[in-house]
């Protein structure tokens, strides 16, 4: 596929529903032109799906000048970022691994039958901790 090949865009995905047994869930992708396709996935290939479209928009974040890239969502000192909008995802379980560098950690995030895991390059590490640290005082605090 070309980045310039026609397509559809996407407006919205909606009428999730998990089959009876869970073991597949079917939503709807409705465009921007009124058109609808029902899709379904196996629940165990949703973290692929999931990791696909993050590394598209990675890759497509590289494609924009440096101006135009978001902040970084740990502020200098670790503390957590006040400004982030979003619906957050409950988590069955969390965990770190090694990654695959050297100093990596890899944060893990379990749903249902699928995990995903985050890459957290080393640099990046004493930051996320001070971010905990903050957090964790500020909820002692609380």
């Amino acid at each position: 596929m070309r980045p310039d090949s026609p397509s559809k865009k996407l407006k919205t995905l909606t009428q999730g529903v998990p089959s009876l047994d869970g073991s597949r869930v079917k939503f709807e992708a409705v465009t921007t032109d009124g058109e609808s396709l029902v899709l379904e996935i196996p629940t165990g290939n949703i973290g692929d799906f999931i990791g696909f479209l993050a590394g598209l928009a990675q890759h497509a974040e590289k494609q924009r000048s440096e101006e135009e890239r978001g902040a970084d969502l740990l502020t200098p000192g670790g503390a957590p970022l006040s400004g982030w909008e979003g619906n957050p995802i409950d988590t069955d379980a969390i965990g770190v691994s090694y990654g695959a560098r050297p100093g990596e950690a890899v944060l893990v995030f379990h749903f249902g039958r699928f995990s995903l895991g985050f890459s957290v390059p080393p640099d990046q590490i004493p930051a996320l901790r001070a971010a905990v640290a903050h957090m964790e005082a500020g909820a002692a605090a609380s």
